[in-house]
């Protein structure tokens, strides 16, 4: 596979993530959906998605339960922790956007139960955006093409 390939796939997850990121209550479902569908049919990053998916080390089933476990009565009081491995932290953080763009998890309720914003469900959808999926693995996924 060409350098330039490699680049060119590198580019369009990075503005897919980007496009994510920034995206509102309004957009937020289209913004995953794309950069998803591109995991999935990219040919450099396809096997990146494979192995975020099926990844052997983490049960995205049992950590989400016990994450809901700790929601309790107030809007953001549930504890939202991610694994401190690396390549397990990005397979939960993907597999989370994953099962959003899926419609198993709604992206909104998600951020409701996690981020304390009040009722403004903008205010939740950045709270996401910023605080806890896609910036982090954004940034862990750089830095492990970077240090292969």
């Amino acid at each position: 596979m060409k350098p330039s390939k490699v680049k060119r796939s590198y580019d369009r997850f990075n503005d897919y993530s980007a496009d994510l990121i920034n995206s509102d209550y309004n957009t937020f479902n289209d913004r995953a959906n794309m950069l998803i569908d591109f995991c999935e049919t990219d040919e450099v990053l396809k096997l990146v998605h494979e192995q975020l998916i099926n990844h052997k080390n983490v049960d995205f089933d049992t950590w989400y339960q016990e994450r809901k476990a700790t929601i309790g009565g107030m809007v953001g009081s549930g504890e939202l922790t991610f694994p401190t491995k690396i390549d397990d932290r990005m397979a939960i953080q993907y597999q989370l956007i994953y099962k959003i763009k899926a419609g198993e998890i709604d992206a909104a309720h998600f951020a409701h139960h996690f981020f304390p914003t009040g009722r403004k469900l903008d205010d939740a959808i950045r709270a996401f955006n910023e605080c806890s999926e896609h910036a982090p693995f954004s940034r862990d996924e750089l830095q492990v093409r970077r240090y292969p």
